[in-house]
């Protein structure tokens, strides 16, 4: 599988990871010049911004992860996915403050890019077109032969599809 191919079917992933590391930079650029504790504050960010990263990165695990289950294991492992990330968040803002590593404040502010990352992805799903090609996202458009390529043999893909009407 190439690496267009992967990132056209995560697309959505990598588009809100583009999108906080946009954002990220002009907040860098404001935290470097109104703060006098530039290291703290830029090492928060860092946090911030690699766990944000790491977390779309598990939520879209578990959301995959749900998709193939029924309901109500759908839910259960919605729910702990869910504690579990803001497990992790709670964690990682105490750790911060109480090391005193790292402005916990900044750490906040990298782990909340997640929003208006969402909220540019427009922008960003050109940029994954013009990397990968528009038509990836748009299979019908696609030749078979190159269809192949991008998705696997038809026959794998019976075979899946036979695989999941019958559960």
């Amino acid at each position: 599988m190439t690496m267009k191919t992967k990132w056209a079917e995560h697309h959505a992933l990598v588009e809100l990871w583009i999108g906080t590391l946009i954002l990220a930079l002009p907040c860098e650029f404001l935290l470097l010049i109104f703060f006098e504790d530039r290291l703290n504050k830029t090492l928060g960010l860092v946090i911030g911004v690699l766990a944000n990263m790491f977390l779309t990165w598990h939520m879209e695990r578990t959301i995959s992860k749900a998709l193939d289950l029924d309901a109500k294991g759908a839910n259960a492992t919605a729910v702990s996915g869910y504690f579990l990330r803001y497990l992790l968040v709670f964690v990682l803002l105490a750790g911060c403050a109480f090391s005193k590593i790292a402005d916990p404040i900044c750490v906040f502010l990298g782990l909340m890019l997640r929003k208006p990352a969402a909220y540019i992805q427009p922008f960003t799903h050109r940029i994954s077109e013009k990397v990968c090609g528009k038509e990836v996202f748009y299979r019908e458009n696609v030749p078979p032969e190159v269809q192949d390529e991008l998705y696997g043999k038809k026959e794998e893909t019976k075979e899946l599809d036979d695989a999941t009407d019958s559960k």
